[in-house]
């Protein structure tokens, strides 16, 4: 599936104009931090902050062929009830949304900039999804704490040094076979490297692998198993 098969054209046309707008603004941006991007490959950047693409990526959303790939496991799972950590400007949560409409189901998607959260807000209003989406403003770590429903679908990508505690957060409510979606690797900073060593634990009780996209995406399955 790509954006040509999105099949809402209200939908349809806000996901265009949002992806080529992100691809413009991370086009920009390259050109301007070239000189951090440099010293960072050569290994002398190690933490997200001085990443150059933590910069980048700062208003930037999915690739049009991530957020298909999304859709399509949201689609397949089946997911009702859909958790999104890091509502940036909206991006994934309307394609999030779209899935969650086919399944009668809904998208809690989290975000503590104001700003960002009005901005996504008037973008999914837009895509004509306000019904099937409620932004939480706040610290995710705190504002999730208040969710006591079954959760069968995660989209993990906020700030990388919270990631592992609001994955953890969330376990309790995790339904055996739900699936989490992630952002950061293996291949990553120390805060990617962490939570993907911990969803890869066996005692944590989840299945995960590296899916090679440009941008590599962690895919996890709850096994429902205790954690020891």
């Amino acid at each position: 599936m790509t954006l040509e098969h999105v099949s809402d054209p209200q939908a349809a046309a806000v996901l265009r104009r949002l992806h080529q707008s992100a691809e413009q603004a991370k086009s920009g941006m390259v050109s301007q931090h070239w000189p951090r991007m440099s010293a960072w490959f050569s290994g002398l950047g190690t933490s997200h902050a001085e990443r150059p693409e933590a910069s980048v990526q700062a208003g930037a959303s999915l690739d049009p062929q991530q957020a298909a790939f999304l859709y399509s496991l949201v689609c397949g799972s089946k997911a009702r009830t859909i958790v999104e950590y890091g509502t940036a400007l909206g991006v994934a949560t309307i394609w999030l949304a779209l899935a969650a409409r086919s399944n009668w189901g809904r998208v809690i998607t989290t975000e503590l900039d104001p700003q960002r959260a009005l901005a996504a807000g008037a973008n999914i209003d837009e895509a004509g999804l306000s019904d099937v989406v409620d932004i939480w403003l706040g610290d995710a770590s705190q504002t999730l704490r208040s969710l006591d429903e079954p959760v069968d679908f995660v989209f993990s990508d906020g700030a990388p040094e919270k990631a592992l505690e609001v994955l953890q957060l969330l376990r309790p409510v995790l339904i055996p076979g739900a699936v989490i979606v992630s952002k950061y690797t293996a291949f990553g900073s120390k805060e990617d490297r962490a939570y993907t060593d911990w969803l890869r634990h066996p005692a944590n009780g989840f299945v995960s692998t590296t899916v090679p996209f440009q941008s590599s995406m962690e895919v996890s399955v709850f096994r429902g198993e205790p954690a020891h």
